[in-house]
């Protein structure tokens, strides 16, 4: 963390050094700043999460979609299956 509160990412490796000809061990150590690619993974991953978001919902009434409607009814219909509980659906289109 710098001075002004920004944090600093670094890619480190490090491997191990021994020169035969002088008997010395040693380790080197190679750091590159990735600051600026690791925020613009953290804003495109952002970005990302709220594309998906946009993607299950209705944009005028804001009410999940069908698409949702389709996954979560998948994974209810597999879990009900499983359990071999009684699953009841009920559909209401409310911008009709």
């Amino acid at each position: 963390v710098s001075s002004d509160g920004k944090s600093t990412w670094f890619d480190v490796v490090k491997s191990p050094f021994k020169d035969k000809a002088s008997g010395t061990n040693g380790v080197l150590i190679m750091a590159r700043d990735i600051s600026e690619r690791y925020l613009a993974e953290q804003k495109l991953e952002k970005a990302n999460l709220e594309l998906e978001k946009l993607s299950f919902m209705d944009s005028l009434t804001q009410v999940s979609n069908r698409r949702r409607f389709d996954e979560q009814l998948q994974v209810l219909w597999y879990h009900h299956a499983r359990e071999k509980l009684p699953l009841t659906i009920m559909l209401c289109d409310i911008d009709f």
